[in-house]
């Protein structure tokens, strides 16, 4: 015959057993909830961007520009666009993704080069000493020398 300490052992046992179950079954159901909310986000996220074709948006240099802004533009024009967002400098590395994300080029190992080519054999920039990968529009070099009257 069982005696209350048996009983009590294995009730704690039953216990602890049912608890450990149910531990595991909320660790499996708040992976399977957490993977079905990134999900969510994603379905949402890509739903505004559809709405919403501006909001695809780079900051650079405290102004916003648009990737569809530099759309169907060549090399050198979304160049000069960059530039007057940023006041008139452009840092090759901060141009790099948005010229690849309006498909004006590819991302290859050498598009950095091509950038900065193109912007050494433009006549519209000019290279800002001591700052490396660093170009000024020559127009807003100019305005900014002249003698104030």
């Amino acid at each position: 015959m069982a005696t209350t300490s048996d009983l009590q052992t294995a009730a704690l046992n039953l216990q602890a057993r049912l608890k450990a179950k149910k531990e595991r079954l909320d660790a499996q159901y708040k992976q399977q909830v957490d993977e079905l909310e990134r999900q969510i986000q994603a379905v949402t996220t890509t739903l505004r961007l559809l709405h919403e074709p501006d909001a695809c948006e780079n900051s650079i240099g405290g102004s916003a520009v648009s990737v569809r802004e530099l759309e169907r533009k060549t090399a050198r024009e979304a160049l000069k666009i960059i530039a007057r967002a940023a006041g008139g400098r452009v840092k090759i590395t901060e141009a790099k993704p948005l010229l690849i994300q309006a498909r004006i080029l590819r991302k290859t190992k050498n598009t950095w080069g091509v950038i900065d080519t193109t912007l050494k054999r433009s006549p519209e920039f000019e290279k800002v000493p001591n700052e490396p990968a660093t170009y000024r529009l020559k127009e807003t070099y100019t305005r900014s020398q002249l003698p104030i009257q």
